[in-house]
């Protein structure tokens, strides 16, 4: 009788973990690439909140615990699609910026890596810059996004920020930087770390770009946004924007921009010429904020 009473005990030890284990891989809708378990409820409140799938896939486990039970609507979105040319010639270097059709973009053959360049050439990279507000109980996010399709032979620090509309609304808190950069779509590695400045016109983060050979290279930096006191907006602008560096900045000097605000990043003259000219990608709110 007790050997049986034991095998009995066994059998409903296993039966329980087991169903343990299988109510616990049915919860992972999605498993990142850095071993979260995300599931499906989880998965589809970060869409709400502006974070798109490989965001999703690759994000850091603070940037997950701090948006995975918050549920949003994004109800403003800009993007640009630049072409980017830098000229050098020796220590002179010229930069131009301009935009191209989402067409031309996506016709555009991804080239990828770092690449060995002699002290005269010209260089042309494609990035993809996206700005969205994102509404979530009575606070508004912005957040903007950069992605490299052909990727810069130039690795220094670049510089990601969003001005906003400081006589109506103002940055409350939790300014967040990520970047990722992928080997092949499912190595990759997440790094936060980066020199944040907060403004009463905006917020922005200065970073240092990876070096080495890549297929995927993006970044994206977010805030929450509070109504100023005794205003009632129906009309808002998020000014996101990036400055990428075409030769070499100090980490002193990329931090050393003196304002984001209206039309994005502005740059002391000094290190200006050493960034290029991209404009900002304007996301647009209107509603009514009692």
């Amino acid at each position: 009788m007790k050997s049986k009473r034991v095998l009995t005990l066994l059998l409903i030890g296993s039966i329980f973990f087991l169903s343990k284990e299988v109510v616990n891989a049915e919860t992972c809708f999605v498993t990142s690439n850095n071993g979260i378990c995300i599931s499906e409820t989880e998965y589809n409140n970060l869409l709400s909140m502006g974070f798109n799938d490989f965001e999703i896939r690759n994000m850091d486990l603070e940037i997950y615990n701090n948006n995975k039970n918050l549920t949003g609507s994004v109800k403003g979105v800009a993007t640009r699609y630049i072409e980017d040319t830098t000229y050098r010639n020796g220590i002179l270097v010229f930069n131009t910026s301009r935009d191209i059709s989402e067409e031309e973009y996506n016709s555009v053959k991804q080239v990828n890596g770092n690449r060995t360049v002699a002290s005269a050439y010209t260089e042309t990279t494609y990035k993809r810059l996206d700005t969205t507000i994102i509404e979530y109980t009575n606070k508004l996010r912005y957040k903007t996004s950069l992605t490299w399709k052909i990727m810069p032979s130039t690795r220094s620090y670049d510089i990601i920020g969003i001005g906003l509309d400081d006589q109506y609304v103002h940055v409350t808190n939790n300014e967040t930087f990520s970047q990722t950069y992928c080997t092949s779509i499912t190595s990759c590695q997440t790094s936060t770390t980066a020199d944040l400045k907060t403004q009463s016109t905006g917020a922005g983060a200065s970073f240092k770009l990876p070096n080495g050979s890549y297929v995927i290279m993006t970044s994206y930096f977010y805030y929450d946004v509070g109504k100023n006191t005794g205003v009632y907006p129906t009309s808002l602008y998020a000014y996101g924007d990036y400055a990428h560096a075409t030769q070499t900045v100090t980490q002193s000097q990329a931090y050393g921009y003196y304002a984001v605000g209206y039309g994005g990043l502005h740059l002391y003259s000094d290190i200006a010429g050493k960034y290029d000219s991209m404009n900002d990608a304007r996301a647009h709110w209107t509603g009514y904020w009692s």
